[in-house]
């Protein structure tokens, strides 16, 4: 029986044997083909330029490698480091060119400020911010007609007139109600220090939503949260280490309403275009979900609300300009302005004014709000810098301390106070919230004789060196004359103390009068050139009245050092982990 079932049993293990070559074969071929797949979605590393040689050979590049690190900008200032060198590479997807990163700061400002017509815009950040305003003119490269037509609708916003009668009363009206709030917590908290990052991002959203909306508006975040404390506040609801008398007091935190709260959502779901390699289709599918398409309903609502507001208004003035415009008024009339030219219709409730009016309010607001919560915390830790800057304002404004009262804001905007602006552009440097601006090769070029092929993307790294850290020596040969031109128009940085807050620096002697020197040394927060920031004058107006009037009314006190951290958080800008303060009003 055995016997008879053997030659049945062999008989498969013959056919196997006798089909070896033909498996081998196939083996070989799916071994081939894996390699060459393989191979296929490796990185192409581009011609010397240094890079991770570890990334190379696998099909993640420096993925793994970024995803351990504290964050893309702090990765990206790591490269220089690591590799010794201005110009390096990194790989961040599979079947995609390498990123180039600059870290010199007159290559990275000739290629935003000179070479524009040979870098534009990154393909990727239009993508990112398509996602969410796609008919902003942040999505599109400058050679886009809807690129020139939304920069044309904001054209009044940036104008010293408008920053005259809209933008610094509100920014000032608005940081009053900020000073009675601190003034309340200062009262109920004890003296205790408290939360500041919150407070910061509300009083910036209501300045911006007033500029933007509704001047004088009654209905603020902050008067809002200062009326809930002083009705419901109840000491015995808190819990706090009275041994400890540095621990922050933890006020309650009143909740946005519920359009704000969809604004601030969607302003944060830009980053899940930043975050992926297909930034469009990652931002789609996000805003697909229940949640996402409630809060995109909230904003529109919200919007298309202020514009029929804004239309009425107009409507009211019988074609006379309004004597108080808001922005959206201004914007509302240049569009009719900009229609009439071309021959058609009017139409204030397109996706495009909606689109720069969102754009407007999310790019600014983010930013001021993350620059305030860095200078309290610099503030804090260098009290003689504190000081200097008091006696400085008090110096410039003997008036109002004569009147024992708050500079206004036209006595802020007509006098000049050198401390101030090398106080608040040493906090834009050493608070790097912004400190990397995209572009993309539009034809194929060089940076520092190396070639970089049409379609590479270049990233201009502004936390490293010639900025935050001593600068790499580079050979002038592989300048351009551009770059060549701005070893004399900038200054460099003293490398002893490039990484601390001196705002000294930004100082000079002329005449025998300190004067403020903006081109004392290396600064890039803001790009350059004509794709830089729109908003830029904006803060540096938000940034004076806030200042001064702070400095004025409050002494920052020294905080515990577990208090006043300097880790940092990444979102659309680079924010301390931490932001409180502890306060000691100044008598005026």
């Amino acid at each position: 029986m055995m016997l008879g079932l053997a030659p049945a049993l062999l008989l498969p293990l013959w056919s196997t044997f006798a089909s070896a070559p033909n498996l081998l074969f196939l083996l070989a071929i799916s071994v081939l083909l894996l390699v060459s797949a393989r191979w296929t979605l490796l990185p192409r590393p581009l011609p010397s330029i240094p890079y991770n040689r570890e990334a190379a050979r696998r099909i993640l590049g420096d993925v793994p490698e970024l995803k351990a690190s504290s964050g893309i900008r702090a990765f990206m200032r790591g490269q220089f480091l690591r590799h010794q060198s201005p110009i390096v590479q990194v790989f961040m997807s599979p079947l995609s060119r390498p990123w180039v990163l600059i870290g010199d700061f007159r290559e990275a400002h000739d290629i935003a400020a000179s070479r524009y017509r040979e870098f534009d815009k990154s393909t990727l950040t239009s993508d990112s911010f398509r996602g969410i305003v796609p008919q902003s003119f942040v999505s599109y490269k400058a050679e886009h007609p809807v690129y020139k037509h939304s920069k044309e609708l904001l054209k009044d916003w940036m104008t010293p007139s408008f920053f005259r009668s809209v933008s610094a009363p509100e920014t000032y009206r608005n940081i009053l109600y900020l000073i009675e709030l601190w003034t309340l917590k200062m009262e109920l908290g004890g003296g205790r220090p408290f939360g500041a990052a919150r407070d910061f991002y509300k009083v910036i959203l209501d300045v911006f939503m007033s500029v933007t909306f509704d001047r004088e508006s009654p209905n603020t975040l902050i008067k809002t949260q200062t009326a809930h404390l002083r009705r419901d506040f109840d000491p015995e609801e808190y819990r706090v280490d009275a041994e400890n008398p540095e621990e922050p007091f933890p006020f309650d935190d009143l909740p946005l309403p519920p359009d704000l709260e969809a604004i601030v959502y969607l302003v944060e779901s830009i980053n899940i275009g930043f975050q992926s390699p297909v930034p469009r289709l990652a931002h789609w599918l996000y805003l697909q979900k229940p949640y996402s398409r409630r809060q995109t309903r909230l904003r529109r609502g919200l919007i298309e609300q202020k514009i029929s507001e804004s239309v009425a208004r107009l409507k009211a003035t019988k074609g006379q300009e309004p004597a108080l415009l808001a922005g959206l008024d201004a914007l509302l009339i240049r569009e009719k302005t900009l229609a009439e030219r071309v021959g058609a219709p009017s139409n204030p409730y397109s996706e495009v004014v909606q689109d720069e009016l969102f754009t407007f309010i999310a790019g600014g607001h983010d930013n001021s709000a993350s620059l305030c919560t860095w200078w309290v915390k610099f503030m804090a830790l260098h009290r003689k810098t504190q000081t200097q800057l008091r006696h400085r304002l008090r110096a410039a404004h003997s008036n109002a301390v004569d009147e024992h009262r708050l500079p206004t804001f036209d006595e802020i905007l007509d006098t000049q106070v050198p401390y101030l602006e090398a106080i608040i552009d040493e906090t834009i440097r050493c608070s790097h919230i912004v400190p990397i601006t995209a572009r993309e090769a539009l034809s194929d070029t060089e940076i520092l004789g190396h070639v970089i092929p049409k379609g590479t993307s270049v990233y201009l790294v502004s936390n490293g060196p010639s900025f935050l850290d001593p600068a790499f020596a580079v050979d002038e040969s592989l300048r351009t004359p551009g770059a060549h031109a701005a070893k004399d128009h900038y200054g460099t940085w003293d490398e002893t103390n490039v990484g601390d807050f001196v705002p000294d620096r930004w100082l000079r002697k002329r005449g025998g009068q300190e004067v403020y020197d903006p081109l004392a040394g290396p600064q890039m927060a803001f790009g350059g050139g004509p794709r830089g920031c729109f908003g830029r004058k904006m803060v540096y107006l938000e940034l004076r009245i806030v200042i001064t009037l702070l400095t004025w009314t409050f002494e920052f006190l020294d905080l515990d050092a577990g208090f006043n951290t300097f880790e940092t958080t990444e979102s659309s800008t680079e924010n301390p982990q931490n932001c409180n303060v502890k306060l000691r009003a100044v008598n005026y």
